[in-house]
């Protein structure tokens, strides 16, 4: 069958047209993109949140926080990376490729653009999250784990030799304040600690996250040692900020009522105590590109959960071998 071919007026260079398809081979591509992402996976209020934000990226519209609710941004970045995980799934099946072979050229392109379109969406929601969340700081006071990972990594595997460590703290006794004062009161103290984290943090040219309900990390450029004294002494200011009478105020000014008095007027051990930590600190006091940071974390986790069962309100060190 001879080629057909339109003329472009001036410079009579050749186009290509591409031959008419039948509706059979239509229906083949139809269905090899529905294999890709189904219409009900590409119309979820979540991917259509991460195509929003990949757009942002697009026009490199990042500087205004674009992030207003980091939990819609975090469902949305899940199902991008889902939908693209099952992409390439279905992609890489041989009898996908064979069927996708005896498709037209035309129709091949457009199977493989919806391919490329889905590994886009989550790279660009990839990108977005180490940018806004990590290096805009658009969280709140501290980052969450997926940001300090992004953070961390590259300061690990600088050749600079510098000293860092990394303390694992959880907050003591947080569910008993929780079940005695109420969730309130419970949100006013998880605010009070991680602004106080924050501040101390950046006060060391470092950067803290909350990992889980009453649980945080921290990254000090600073020894072993040091970020141990650090802490102690965090803590020790942490409590005399933290009183009942203190406290009390803080309550006031977030309008926050307690379902108990800080303050017991009979019974003293019923009252308010000062806000405290347990803490497992290890790192290194020079470094040199260190790739997996697995082990500076399960040393810190296995040292904080020792110091737990031994005695609360204490900072651990633990050396990895």
């Amino acid at each position: 069958m001879p080629q057909a071919f339109k003329y472009r007026f001036g410079n009579m260079l050749p186009l290509r047209v591409p031959a008419r398809s039948s509706n059979r081979s239509l229906n083949g591509a139809a269905r090899l993109r529905r294999e890709l992402a189904s219409p009900l996976v590409l119309n979820t209020p979540a991917l259509r949140n991460a195509q929003k934000y990949a757009l942002l990226v697009h026009h490199q519209r990042i500087g205004s926080s674009p992030i207003r609710d980091p939990f819609t941004f975090n469902t949305a970045l899940k199902a991008a990376e889902r939908a693209a995980f099952n992409a390439q799934r279905v992609f890489s099946n041989p009898r996908f490729q064979e069927r996708l072979s005896r498709l037209p050229e035309g129709h091949r392109v457009q199977v493989k653009r919806e391919y490329l379109k889905l590994l886009k969406l989550a790279a660009s929601m990839r990108k977005l999250s180490r940018l806004d969340l990590v290096f805009h700081r658009q969280s709140p006071a501290v980052l969450d784990r997926r940001s300090f990972n992004a953070l961390l990594i590259p300061r690990l595997k600088s050749p600079r030799g510098e000293a860092f460590s990394i303390g694992m703290l959880d907050f003591d006794h947080f569910k008993k304040r929780n079940t005695r004062y109420g969730h309130l009161v419970g949100d006013v103290v998880i605010k009070v600690f991680t602004e106080r984290l924050a501040r101390l943090a950046s006060r060391h040219a470092g950067f803290g996250a909350r990992v889980g309900g009453e649980e945080f990390q921290v990254f000090l450029p600073v020894s072993p040692r040091k970020m141990k004294a650090i802490l102690d002494e965090f803590r020790v200011e942490l409590a005399r900020e933290t009183t009942a009478e203190k406290f009390e105020r803080v309550l006031r000014k977030e309008r926050v009522v307690s379902q108990r008095p800080l303050i017991h007027p009979r019974h003293a051990k019923k009252n308010w105590e000062p806000l405290s930590f347990t803490a497992g600190v290890t790192g290194m006091e020079v470094h040199n590109r260190i790739v997996n940071a697995y082990p500076f974390f399960h040393a810190a986790d296995v040292g904080l959960n020792r110091q737990k069962a031994r005695q609360r309100g204490k900072t651990t060190l633990v050396h990895v071998k």
